[in-house]
């Protein structure tokens, strides 16, 4: 596990996925994840 800071420092998506998900919550989150379709299947 990295620290927030590292993840920033390192780019990397899952950090900061969980830190948007942490601060905006899920309902919120999902909203955005939803808009840009993120959460179709891609071939």
């Amino acid at each position: 596990m990295i620290s927030y800071l590292e993840g920033i420092q390192r780019s990397s998506n899952v950090a900061a996925s969980k830190l948007a998900y942490e601060k905006i919550g899920p309902d919120r989150f999902l909203g955005y994840l939803k808009a840009f379709d993120f959460d179709q299947k891609r071939e």
